[in-house]
């Protein structure tokens, strides 16, 4: 192995190395942001969740106050002048009940809508409702009623208020007859209707231990808290303004939902910690790998210098090569193997087609030198002939040998490659012979571009053309035979078309020769081609096989095209 080899297969190793490194440190890079990624995001949800959580608990806040202004409209509905609100505070229990039923003698109705009926339909319509307390102002008397399996009025003289607007103090004093700290209170003082003079104050107390009870499992699972404040009361200085999600008010309460940092401050830390030892735990996996595949870029780099050797002393065999090839890969070294094959594959053939066509051409040319038929001899035989004619004044034959000398001087002629005006004068004295043979039943026209007449073509190009429709397409029976010579350029190639009205081609014999012209092969491999397949044959030989001969048929016309490359003087080789 030389050493500029070496020199490249070390840089190769080299480069194998930091790549994948590079790889392994992305791969863990990008790992780690979307490891960040989904932990942001599920500290988000969770705090979405604990928002919606703290929506849900404030409209059930929400929904008993207005609970509390639908029975007090229930209230006005019954008493509206609050007569029994007000008896029931002001007498003993003993002279209330005999008030009640006085009262009720005197009712026409079979059901006295009194205060206990009120407190009674009340607890019926929230389940949540705990306590109502009824309170007169002016004699400092209150009753209350709780909710347990049945509905209990108590009357409490000595239960006198500090501050009536007070709810949270009001809470306190009443926490003697309801063991309960989980309640929120709604005060509303009555007034009569008739002559808005005071009446009582009212008291709704609710117990929403239920709803912590509801939300308990779903507010630690999103590790959280949900908390229900008075609002004259100071939040407490351990819940800070960034733990805090949500806030609300609902009346005289504040219900706001915190996160606990700390613990997602040590769910963080053990993400972290497990992503770091995985991390290192990766690389030093990953050293086994890198060896074993840094031996097989040097395995394949060692298989690589054996197929370069190969083509340096000039083993194109591709059979060869493909066995030699054990890895299958899309790399760069994979591109380099398989582009170092199919070179010398290419090679392999570009030889055999080489010595096939060069045999080809010498067997072309033997053949076309034993048709010639000594052409010097001919024309110089015409030529004597012409003269005499003229001598005897027939200046129709003498034109025709004339024609015919014409033809047989360019035969002779050593170049292979003329102008295109020369070849079409060519095709002009060859068709006039044959327009005063057959008199007035044939005709012809050619149409060519001067711009087009120095272009370069191969010498009886379009001769056989004409030849094949002369001796097999000329219908004797008719005298309107014509053939046309139209050449013109387009994209930068020159196209010569031939059309002519002769008799239409069988459909067995034109599928025989779209075929072979199709194909481009047309079984010559002994024998030099001659007439339309020898002129598609040397055009595809000297310019490629994007040109040659097609033809098309159509029920009165037969047209052959002819495609070449643009070609000027020094341009053929």
């Amino acid at each position: 192995m030389t050493k500029s080899m070496t020199r490249i297969k070390h840089n190769l190793l080299k480069h194998a190395f930091y790549r994948y490194m590079l790889w392994m440190s992305v791969s863990l890079l990008v790992l780690f942001f979307i490891i960040y990624l989904i932990t942001v995001s599920f500290h988000q949800k969770r705090d979405e969740n604990l928002k919606e959580i703290n929506l849900n608990f404030y409209t059930e806040i929400m929904m008993m106050k207005n609970a509390t202004d639908n029975m007090l409209a229930l209230l006005y509905a019954e008493q509206p002048d609050l007569e029994d609100l007000r008896q029931i505070t002001n007498l003993s229990l003993a002279e209330y009940y005999e008030y009640k039923t006085t009262t009720y003698m005197k009712h026409a109705g079979s059901k006295y809508n009194g205060t206990q009926n009120f407190v009674n339909q009340s607890f019926k319509m929230n389940d949540y409702l705990s306590t109502v307390v009824i309170y007169h102002a002016q004699t400092k008397r209150s009753v209350v009623f709780q909710k347990d399996q049945t509905t209990t009025m108590k009357k409490v003289d000595e239960f006198h208020l500090a501050d009536p607007n007070d709810i949270e103090k009001t809470k306190k004093q009443i926490f003697k007859i309801n063991k309960n700290r989980n309640l929120i209170g709604f005060h509303k003082e009555l007034h009569k209707e008739t002559d808005l003079s005071y009446a009582a104050d009212v008291y709704f107390y609710y117990n929403i231990s239920p709803l912590f009870e509801k939300i308990h499992y779903q507010v630690l699972r999103n590790n959280g808290n949900i908390q229900v404040f008075y609002k004259n009361k100071p939040i407490p200085p351990e819940i800070k303004p960034k733990y805090v999600l949500d806030q609300r008010q609902a009346e005289h309460y504040v219900v706001t939902a915190t996160t606990k940092y700390a613990n997602v401050f040590t769910e963080y830390s053990l993400i972290y910690t497990v992503y770091s030892f995985f991390a290192i735990l990766v690389f030093l996996g990953f050293f086994p790998f890198l060896f074993q595949y840094l031996q097989k870029i040097e395995g394949r780099l060692s298989q690589l210098t054996q197929k370069i050797t190969k083509v340096k002393t000039g083993n194109f065999d591709p059979e060869k090569f493909a066995q030699s090839d054990d890895y299958k890969s899309d790399d760069a070294i994979s591109l380099i193997s398989s582009s170092i094959d199919e070179l010398a594959y290419q090679l392999n053939d570009q030889i055999h087609q080489v010595y096939k066509s060069k045999i080809k051409q010498k067997d072309y040319q033997i053949q076309s030198i034993r048709s010639q038929i000594n052409p010097h001899f001919l024309y110089n035989t015409l030529e004597a002939i012409r003269m005499k004619a003229e001598l005897n004044e027939d200046h129709a034959v003498a034109g025709m040998l004339l024609n015919a000398a014409t033809l047989y001087r360019k035969l002779i002629k050593g170049k292979d490659v003329i102008c295109l005006a020369e070849e079409l004068e060519y095709c002009d004295a060859y068709l006039s012979l044959f327009e005063i043979r057959f008199e007035d039943a044939l005709f012809y026209d050619i149409v060519c571009d001067p711009s087009l007449e120095s272009l370069l073509i191969e010498k009886f190009t379009i001769q056989p053309i004409i030849e094949n429709f002369i001796h097999h397409g000329i219908d004797s029976q008719r005298q309107d035979n014509f053939i046309e010579i139209h050449c013109f350029e387009k994209d930068d190639r020159l196209y010569i078309e031939v059309v002519n009205n002769g008799k239409p081609i069988p459909k067995v014999e034109k599928q025989r020769i779209q075929k072979q012209l199709a194909q481009n092969s047309h079984d010559l491999e002994m024998t030099a081609p001659t007439g339309l397949f020898g002129v598609d044959y040397r055009i595809k030989q000297r310019f490629g096989h994007q040109y040659g001969v097609t033809f098309t048929t159509q029920e009165d016309y037969v047209k052959f095209q002819i495609t070449m490359p643009k070609k000027r003087g020094g341009e053929i080789v």
